[in-house]
């Protein structure tokens, strides 16, 4: 609680997504938001904070925090920079390590801003030193720890298509059609020009299928030109 966490979301997601107060225990259901990372489409899920409670609201959060683990890809296990770990949270990752072996667990020291110059706390020497707060004006800030989050999840951060994303189903398919095209195109360059041309028109079209420069009324009149349609 209280360790930054979705001051962290909201940063990866580059819009306030999850509510930020000083306050332990504010953040109760689990906000879930998705996000590109390296041109891989990633669900962030912000959880309540991990510890004993009498709250029954705050212990029912906690009790969906430990459901989101048990079904993540990665963890990203925030802490305070200057706090560092009790010997419960300890235990807890070393538990979970045991239960999950197979799930990547990133430790996150957050709040370094205000370490002044100082190293976190030793309990938290492997984990990524960061600045959510900070971060929140300075994406790039993020930037080791969303090249670690997209190696954990078995990403490549240096892919040349690492900086955009397919979000949908529509445009996989437009851009593998534009990827077909170009393989024509590329065929054909010491033949015809004229499928040359036409090759490239198509790859054009349909990668402006996704983004945008292919209009609604383009569309309808290419329908209009292939169909007859009655009133």
């Amino acid at each position: 609680p209280n360790a930054g966490k979705s001051t962290l979301a909201n940063a990866l997601a580059g819009r306030e997504r999850s509510i930020v107060s000083d306050v332990p225990g504010t953040t109760r259901d689990a906000v879930e938001t998705d996000v590109a990372i390296g041109g891989l489409r990633v669900r962030l899920v912000d959880t309540a904070g991990l510890r004993e409670t009498t709250d029954t609201v705050e212990a029912e959060g906690t009790r969906r925090a430990r459901a989101a683990v048990g079904t993540a890809d990665a963890l990203l296990y925030v802490a305070d920079a200057a706090r560092g770990l009790d010997p419960d949270e300890v235990a807890d990752l070393e538990r979970l390590e045991r239960e999950r072996p197979d799930l990547p667990v990133l430790r996150v020291a957050n709040k370094a801003d205000l370490l002044g110059g100082a190293a976190p706390h030793a309990t938290l020497a492997r984990a990524l030193a960061v600045s959510a707060r900070d971060a929140a004006h300075a994406p790039h800030l993020l930037g080791p720890l969303r090249d670690a989050l997209l190696a954990a999840l078995g990403g490549d951060a240096a892919s040349p298509e690492a900086d955009a994303a397919a979000v949908n189903e529509r445009h996989r398919g437009h851009l593998a059609e534009a990827q077909a095209a170009v393989h024509r195109a590329q065929s054909a360059l010491h033949g015809d020009a004229d499928l040359l041309a036409l090759d490239l028109r198509d790859a054009l079209h349909a990668l402006g299928l996704v983004t945008g420069a292919v209009t609604a009324d383009d569309v309808l009149a290419a329908v209009f030109s292939r169909f007859c349609i009655g009133k």
